[in-house]
């Protein structure tokens, strides 16, 4: 036998362990805004990982370009991950190297079906989210967390990349002729009134002849009470109204929108990775832990009176209409 015969079989056991190694299962329940925090590191990781997400809709929707399965945990047969004893039948996703899961575990009722169900895995469990005294942004802390289950990554060149590039973006050259505001989200405690946004929505108008946008009312499931008393000032206003469209639907506005205003949500999130100058209005969330990632974003946090609040943000606004293609402050 020649060593080459000798070197065939060695370099393709060699090959086969490190692919299997590149097979990672991420388990990661959650809102829009959640799952969305997965998109940076999974940019980084798709060209030499093998990447499965169990998730939630909308969230895994929009990862699609960076992985090669999602799962929608809200669907069977996900639910025998929490059973008390693990189930016969199991569950996909195999076969994996790495399963990586964000959820809480008190009792290692988790720990241990998720042992059972990918026994030839090595399983590493996380909080969703990273603890108040780390101030530190949610995508980082799940780079940080991959990092930690022995996957390659640098999280703070991926956070950095997705602050300069943005991971949802079209090609540079798009066309961008639309205006959206978003007056909701899920948390009623990160919304601002009615009233400002009647007023702000009065004050966009006046731009209107000088750059002439589509101006659109993005309106969700949360604010579906909400909509009549939008349709009746979007009539008298020349907007219009997108009201839950679609996964596809969406993105494709954001990713021809030229200028974003929302509160601290799933879809201001999905703005700024959509490449869209985004103002995004905080209030009673953390900037530190959920600023939108983007090249062009704003972040503004709340004056104690909100008439000067709104001045704060008219002003945003006139500076991105006089130069719709500079890049805003960041802060």
């Amino acid at each position: 036998m020649s060593v080459y015969d000798l070197f065939i079989p060695l370099f393709a056991i060699f090959f086969n362990t490190v692919e299997r190694y590149r097979k990672i299962l991420i388990i990661r329940p959650g809102a829009l805004g959640d799952t969305l925090m997965l998109l940076p590191c999974l940019r980084a990781l798709s060209q030499t990982h093998r990447i499965v997400v169990a998730g939630r809709r909308p969230g895994i929707d929009f990862l699609g370009h960076y992985v090669h399965t999602c799962f929608d945990m809200d669907r069977s047969p996900w639910y025998r991950l929490f059973l008390a004893r693990p189930a016969a039948e199991g569950l996909p996703g195999n076969p994996s190297d790495r399963v990586i899961c964000f959820l809480a575990d008190p009792d290692g009722t988790i720990q241990n079906n998720l042992e059972t169900y990918y026994p030839q895995a090595k399983t590493f469990l996380f909080p969703s989210l990273p603890g108040p005294h780390q101030g530190m942004h949610v995508a980082e802390y799940v780079c940080q967390c991959l990092v930690k289950a022995r996957v390659a990554l640098n999280p703070k060149k991926v956070l950095h990349d997705a602050t300069e590039i943005p991971v949802l973006g079209p090609s540079p050259s798009a066309f961008r002729d639309h205006l959206v505001i978003h007056p909701g989200s899920g948390d009623k405690k990160k919304n601002y009134s009615l009233p400002f946004w009647v007023k702000l929505m009065e004050e966009l108008g006046k731009f209107y002849q000088r750059a002439p946008l589509h101006m659109k009312v993005l309106l969700g499931p949360a604010e579906a009470k909400q909509r009549p008393f939008f349709q009746e000032l979007v009539c008298a206003q020349g907007w219009t109204i997108s009201f839950t469209p679609s996964s596809d639907a969406l993105l494709h506005l954001l990713r021809h929108t030229l200028l974003f205003i929302g509160h601290d949500s799933g879809i201001t999130h999905l703005a700024a990775m959509a490449g869209a100058a985004t103002i995004a209005l905080f209030k009673a969330s953390d900037p530190r832990l959920w600023r939108p990632l983007g090249p062009r974003v704003r972040l503004l946090q709340p004056e104690e009176d909100e008439k000067k609040f709104k001045a704060q943000v008219i002003r945003e606004i006139e500076g991105f209409i006089a130069s719709p293609h500079a890049a805003p402050s960041t802060t």
